[in-house]
């Protein structure tokens, strides 16, 4: 073997063990990996479990959703769902709030007053308009 052969060799020798130890990480990068996908699929039967409590799936689709729970893309779809059904219920919420809510007390609807009827009660905004108009009045005459 002449010295270009053995520089050639120990070329090929040194990529060799450089393809070795890359292949080392890898195969370490993967049990990581395998290790993160099996504590994830661990958790899957509480997490449909707390979704069948909330109401957000029924009881008959466990099983389904334990399947789409497996992967990221379906995963990531029910958490999808589950925002717009807290959205769908917030504004139902929202909607349903009472009207007249946050409105001064003589402006919130009753079934004794009408529109426009007087109720012998005199606010803080007409008692402040009444004394305005009689001070103006009063610097007339």
């Amino acid at each position: 073997m002449n010295q270009a052969e053995a520089a050639a060799t120990i070329d090929l020798l040194t990529l060799a063990g450089a393809g070795l130890d890359k292949a080392a990480a890898m195969e370490t990068e993967l049990a990581k990996r395998d290790e993160q996908v099996k504590q994830a699929a661990a958790l899957v039967p509480g997490v449909v479990d707390a979704l069948v409590e909330a109401g957000a799936i029924k009881p008959t689709l466990k099983a389904a959703a334990a399947q789409q729970l497996q992967t990221h893309s379906g995963t990531l779809a029910v958490l999808h769902n589950l925002c717009d059904a807290i959205i769908q219920t917030s504004k139902a919420a929202s909607a349903a709030a009472p009207i007249g809510e946050g409105v001064a007390p003589h402006y919130q609807k009753s079934a004794a007053i009408e529109p426009g009827r007087i109720t012998g009660e005199e606010t803080a905004a007409a008692r402040e308009f009444r004394e305005a108009m009689y001070a103006i009045r009063g610097q007339m005459a």
